[in-house]
């Protein structure tokens, strides 16, 4: 029996051992989803941030996301793949739904045009600065 893949949604913190094994995380995902008759929809590299907490002593780490999409029954051992992993300091993968194809266009509304004003000259600005001074 085949089910059909659902769309999943893997964010995960971690701490490369070196500056380069930034996107390792990326790929051993990438690789187990694509073995597994998946397809990976999105994958964002990567980013350093600073932890709002001490997660394992460590201050910063690196923050990633991945959107795929898996069989039900191949998820199981998606997450166990990822509990083996020593660099990952935690991890959720969590169904998504399937995002919406837009039926409808949108209305592109312009911007309301400015009228445009003459530049005032200077004869006329020193009138109006008399009239407010009193002189």
């Amino acid at each position: 029996m085949q089910t059909e893949a659902k769309l999943y949604e893997f964010s995960y913190i971690f701490k490369p051992e070196s500056e380069e094994e930034t996107d390792a995380i990326n790929e051993l995902a990438r690789k187990y989803i694509e073995n597994g008759k998946g397809m990976v929809l999105e994958a964002y590299k990567p980013l350093r941030r600073q932890l709002a907490y001490p997660i394992q002593r460590e201050r910063e780490a690196y923050f990633g996301s991945m959107k795929f999409y898996l069989p039900p029954g191949d998820i199981q051992g998606f997450e166990n793949l990822l509990r083996r992993e020593k660099r990952l300091m935690r991890f959720l993968v969590a169904h998504s739904h399937r995002p919406e194809l837009e039926t409808r266009r949108r209305e592109r509304v312009a911007p309301p045009k400015l009228e445009e004003k003459p530049a005032a000259d200077i004869a006329s600005i020193d009138k109006k600065l008399e009239e407010i001074l009193g002189k």
